[in-house]
C-alpha cells in the first residue's frame, strides 16, 4: 500500500570465502616497541609478509595507546630499562591484555619482578630472522605448522 512502506528480506552469507588471501583474523598481531627508526624499518621488513599485522610504538606511552587499538598477541620490546619495566608492569593489568606475550629484545639490567612464562628475555643481540623465529615459535601464524619446542632456545643460542 502506498504510504505504509515496504518490507524486504535479504539473505546474506555470514562470511565471504576468499581464496589465497590471509584475512586480518588469520594474522598474528605484533606490536614492536623501539625508539630506533632503523629498528622500526628492519622489523617492518622482517614482518612484511601477510602472516603478520605489525604496529609500532616508540615509547612506553605509545605501547599502551597502540595495544588498546591493535590488541597484539605478542609485544617485542626494544626500549630503555625504565620503559620496559613500566610496560611489563602495567600492560598485563589492562583489560584484555592478560594473554599478551612479551619478548624483551634489549639487554635489561634486571628482569622485571612481574616476569612470568609470558615474558621472554633474549638477553643478547640477535638477527631479525631469529626474532621472526621466536615470534613464530610463541605464536605460530600457521596453526597447522608442527610445534618445535626447542626452536626458541636454538634461536637465542
Amino acid at each position: 500500500e502506498p504510504g505504509k512502506g515496504s518490507t524486504f528480506q535479504l539473505n546474506l552469507p555470514r562470511s565471504v570465502q576468499r581464496t589465497n588471501e590471509t584475512t586480518v583474523a588469520d594474522q598474528v598481531q605484533v606490536l614492536v616497541a623501539t625508539a630506533d627508526p632503523l629498528g622500526q624499518a628492519v622489523y617492518g621488513a622482517t614482518f612484511s609478509d601477510d602472516r603478520f599485522d605489525v604496529s609500532f610504538a616508540s615509547s612506553s606511552s605509545g605501547v599502551f595507546m597502540r595495544a588498546r587499538r591493535a590488541r597484539p598477541e605478542i609485544v617485542l620490546l626494544d626500549l630503555d630499562d625504565e620503559s620496559i619495566a613500566e610496560v611489563l608492569h602495567r600492560l598485563p593489568l589492562t583489560r584484555g591484555m592478560q594473554d599478551v606475550t612479551f619478548v624483551v629484545l634489549s639487554n635489561p639490567t634486571a628482569e622485571s619482578p612481574s616476569a612470568s612464562e609470558r615474558v621472554h628475555y633474549v638477553g643478547s643481540i640477535i638477527k631479525p630472522n631469529q626474532v621472526l623465529d621466536i615470534v613464530e615459535q610463541i605464536c605460530p601464524a600457521n596453526p597447522e605448522a608442527p610445534e618445535t619446542p626447542d626452536r626458541l632456545t636454538e634461536a637465542v643460542a
